[in-house]
């Protein structure tokens, strides 16, 4: 019964995470130039490093939800 909780706990957590990954790289794609020019304005950074900056983090945030949400996702649905 707990497992099942678990399982589903990180099946959500990896699909709403998801999603907001996605829209997060869809607003950034679609207003890019808006966005490095505000960022690079407030920060004083120029917009090449700010749009490098974003797509790390971008990148960052794939990563963790692979590791914290995805494969213990995986994990669970595997050994139940």
């Amino acid at each position: 019964m707990l497992l099942d909780i678990f399982k589903s706990f990180f099946m959500w957590c990896t699909i709403i995470n998801a999603v907001f990954l996605t829209v997060m790289a869809i607003i950034f794609t679609l207003l890019r130039e808006r966005i490095t020019y505000f960022h690079s304005r407030l920060y004083g950074l120029p917009s090449q490093r700010v749009g490098s900056i974003l797509y790390q983090l971008i990148g960052i945030y794939k990563i963790l939800i692979i590791l914290l949400f995805l494969i213990p996702w995986i994990v669970l649905v595997i050994i139940t």
